[in-house]
């Protein structure tokens, strides 16, 4: 499977959330039947981080976010780190995320 890459990152400060959206080619393993049935050839994953703290925002640039790393801590929470050229993005938050996905042909992103 070949990732197109990160396609957003939107932070809601009611929520105290940060969503991670990413679009990648191909099927996973698990992939429900009815995608393949409908021709689905990718998909779409939303990570939510919930019960965000020490946000921190250095640098929002229009390229995108191109590196994203995640670390389990000691506490059930994790260290959350978002970069890309100009934008640097880190936080904590409740471990494990949400994960949402959603299939999609190839041509309609």
């Amino acid at each position: 499977m070949t990732d197109t890459g990160i396609t957003s990152v939107h932070i809601d400060e009611r929520d105290r959330s940060v969503v991670v959206s990413a679009r990648h080619l191909g099927l996973p393993e698990d992939a429900p039947a009815d995608w393949r049935e409908q021709g689905f050839n990718a998909y779409e994953e939303q990570t939510v981080y919930r019960a965000v703290e020490r946000l921190e925002v250095d640098g929002w640039s229009h390229p995108p976010v191109t590196d994203w790393e995640s670390e389990e801590l000691p506490d059930a929470r994790r260290a959350v780190t978002l970069t890309g050229p100009g934008t640097s993005i880190r936080f904590t938050a409740a471990a494990p995320p949400a994960r949402h996905r959603r299939g999609l042909r190839t041509g309609a992103f």
